[in-house]
This record gives structure tokens, sequence and C-alpha cells, in this order.
């Protein structure tokens, strides 16, 4: 479409009334932004554990006395506050079927610092190694003071039995017993003392102690 003026003289001026749109080039890139803070400080993981004990080897003895077989050091100063513990894992292995020609409640023991907290064996009321082959003890000493902790000792599976007439077959048994009169501030001896006749029918494949912090 054209316009025509309105001057006779001049004659008549096309007017375009159409446009074209031309795009330019794209812009550059802006700034970047400053980079935003640091985020805050992530949950504190769970406590792990450290081994104070690991001791592998087999030992036992055919002598009608407790005698300790096996011994763990525990360092000084290792437990020192409420809700510090050892875990300690015992293995155990019987070999042999025949039967304990002794007084079975003194069979074997778990000692701490001189002092008896499991005793096992096949008088009632005991747990005793029922089948031939691997079991293992679990024993958490919790702190409770400087020369105070409380020992707690569970088992279960087929290789145990509760002492008793008849005996319970694949009893779970736990046990907890405070001990007093221990010295944390010193070196500490966890011993496993056994009684037998037959050398080898039971005899302890390891002593593991784990240390957890609070």
């Amino acid at each position: 479409m054209t316009g025509c003026c309105s001057f006779p003289n001049l004659g008549c001026l096309q007017i375009p009334t159409n446009t074209t749109t031309i795009t330019g080039p794209p812009g550059a890139p802006g700034t970047p932004g400053t980079p935003g803070g640091q985020g805050g400080i992530g949950l504190t993981g769970a406590n792990g554990t450290t081994n104070i004990i690991s001791d592998s080897t087999t030992d036992s003895t055919p002598t009608l006395t407790s005698t300790v077989i096996k011994t763990g050091t525990v360092p000084a100063d290792t437990l020192t506050v409420v809700g510090d513990a050892l875990v300690v894992k015992i293995g155990f292995n019987r070999a042999s079927s025949s039967s304990f020609n002794l007084p079975f409640d003194n069979s074997y023991k778990v000692r701490i610092n001189g002092q008896d907290f499991f005793v096992g064996g096949l008088g009632a009321g005991f747990i005793w190694i029922n089948s031939i082959g691997d079991v293992f003890f679990d024993v958490r000493i919790n702190y409770l003071t400087s020369t105070t902790a409380r020992c707690q000792v569970s088992t279960s599976g087929s290789g145990f039995a509760q002492g008793g007439v008849p005996p319970i077959i694949g009893a779970t048994y736990t046990q907890t017993t405070d001990l007093t009169g221990l010295d944390f501030t010193s070196n500490q001896t966890i011993d496993i003392l056994s009684k037998q006749t037959v050398a080898n029918n039971i005899s302890c494949t390891g002593l593991y102690a784990d240390l957890i912090k609070a």
C-alpha cells in the first residue's frame, strides 16, 4: 500500500507502509554470579571400634586343675568413662566326642583381673558345649567406674546346652555380673581357663576384644 501527498505540483510521492524487522546477533553472556556460602557441618558419624586383643591361636590343657590357657591384656586407661565398653568374642572347639572325666562345673572359665565372671560345665544350671565343632561366647564389659564393671555374657546355637536333667540342647544363655575391685588405670588381663583330662577335647580357638568409646 502507498500513500499520495496533497500537493498537485509535486506529483505523487510514494510512501511505503510495510516494514522489515531485522534481528541483531545475540548479546554477550552476563557475568557469573557470586558463589554461595559454605554449607553447614554434617552430623557426626557413629563411633567406630578399636581392636585391643586379637589372638587366633588354639590352646588347650589336659590337667585336672583349672589352668590359664589363653591371656589377653587390656592396656591401662583403655576404659575411662561411662559408656566405654569392651566387646569380647571367645571361641571354643570341641574336637572329641569323649566325655569329661572331671567335675564339670570347673571345665572352663572366663576371668578379668583375677575375677571369674563366667564358669561353664555340665553341672545343673551351667552352660556347656554340646556338639563337636566351633562355638562362640559374646561378652560385653561395660565401664561403670575406674574400679567396677558390668559383664554381660551371651551364647546361642545348637552347639550349647543348658546343664540339668535332662540338659536343654540349643539353649540361649545370658548372664550379667557386676565386678568390683578392678583398676582400669592399670593393665587388666582377660584369662581363659580350662580343666579337663583329655587334651584338646575342648580347646580355646580365639580371644578377641574391640573397644567402643562413649
